[in-house]
């Protein structure tokens, strides 16, 4: 059958209807989807304030100067944040930690940035900069008269004892002096004192005390004026004797009508052993003293022995090179020592053995001058702290050669 009108109109609403449902359908999705994807939020700093408003304005669970955003912003500036430059922390996150920060020159903690001489801020011990180079260690301070461009570039600085260009190495320890004809290598040589025997000593405080056993060991060599004169003398080797109470103990070398003798004084006794030396030749001699008994040996060969008091009342100064004389003069060696250690006990024979290959005695040394160069001071290297002060006496490179 033809449709009509009456059978064409209800489809066609029904029609109508189902096509608004889709294009409501269609809207309300595009509005779901409008929704979703938004504008995106600005980063934090974007606009004037956000750094220091206390608001995290980007969502990011970061606000102000914590957020990265926020490097190089004014207000997150090292100087700019209370504390900041002296917090440890790098509050701009420029990689530079307070004082090292620029933002931080002219913070009194940190100062105007140079380490000034004028201000004396060159010889004050402080980093007034805050570069971390102290004094003469900073550029800053170049120039500045208290600080040497480098260790050795003066007359005698690679062996005065003083860290002239401040940067906590002496002498041949910088490398300043690396060339320097005080620190040239002395392998297999060594140092000795050379004793004009006009004048030269050297002087400690007392080491030995009252103590009745001791030993002395030491390498010298005599010139012309001690091997060959047939003058009579006293050359003081070591002691720690008051000739005005003629009481202590010495080892001297002893010349008497053309002969010649090693010669050892303790409290009120005296004992000799023949002694020839040669003009230039080095000697090890030792004494060793135990209660009253007395041995001399040259080159560890015993070559006299003999008795003396066995113990003492008082103790007196330690001297080197000198002996004062019963007339009230002083009578000095004239020659090279090269080595000298005293000890507080009686060593054997096979102790000095020892002590001479280099091994050591054995026990404990009461001084143990280490003959190393040193302008003043001839240093205890056995730990007592009795360091001898020179008196005249000069450095030498002739030594005993090695055996």
């Amino acid at each position: 059958m033809r449709p009509t009108t009456k059978t064409l109109f209800p489809l066609a609403l029904t029609a109508l209807f189902a096509l608004q449902g889709c294009v409501d359908k269609g809207a309300g999705n595009a509005r779901d989807s409008d929704a979703g994807s938004g504008s995106a939020t600005p980063t934090e700093g974007s606009s004037p304030g956000e750094c220091s408003d206390g608001a995290d304005n980007d969502s990011d669970g970061d606000f102000d100067c914590n957020d990265s955003d926020c490097a190089g912003s004014p207000d997150c500036s090292e100087a700019n944040t209370p504390g900041g430059c002296s917090d440890g922390a790098d509050n701009d996150a420029d990689g530079l930690v307070d004082c090292d920060d620029p933002d931080c020159i002219g913070d009194p903690v940190c100062g105007d940035g140079i380490e000034d001489s004028d201000a004396g801020e060159c010889d004050d011990g402080v980093d007034n900069d805050g570069d971390g180079l102290t004094d003469c260690e900073d550029e800053d301070c170049a120039g500045f008269e208290g600080c040497d461009a480098y260790e050795g570039d003066g007359a005698g600085e690679c062996a005065d004892g003083v860290d002239n260009d401040s940067d906590g190495l002496t002498d041949c320890d910088d490398e300043g002096c690396a060339g320097s004809s005080d620190c040239e290598e002395t392998s297999g040589v060594c140092w000795s004192l050379e004793f004009d025997g006009v004048d030269d000593s050297v002087n400690a405080s007392n080491v030995l005390g009252s103590a009745p056993d001791m030993s002395i060991a030491t390498w010298i060599k005599v010139d012309e004026a001690i091997a060959s004169t047939t003058v009579q003398y006293n050359a003081g080797v070591i002691g720690e004797w008051d000739e005005d109470v003629r009481d202590g103990w010495i080892f001297y070398l002893r010349g008497v009508d053309g002969q010649r003798y090693l010669s050892f004084w303790f409290g009120s006794g005296e004992v000799h052993a023949a002694w020839e030396p040669e003009v230039d030749h080095w000697y090890r001699l030792a004494i060793t003293k135990a209660g009253g008994a007395v041995e001399f040996y040259v080159d560890e060969t015993l070559v006299g022995t003999g008795g003396v008091s066995p113990s003492l009342t008082s103790s007196y100064d330690l001297d080197m090179g000198m002996v004062a004389t019963a007339t009230g003069g002083i009578e000095y060696f004239s020659g090279n020592i090269a080595q000298m250690s005293l000890w507080d006990t009686a060593l054997s024979a096979s102790q000095l053995g020892s002590y001479w290959s280099g091994a050591g005695a054995g026990v404990p040394a009461a001084v143990e001058y280490s003959f190393d160069g040193n302008p003043s001071v001839l240093l205890d290297s056995s730990g007592n702290g009795n360091d001898g002060t020179i008196d005249g006496a000069a450095w030498s490179n002739a030594c005993p050669a090695p055996e």
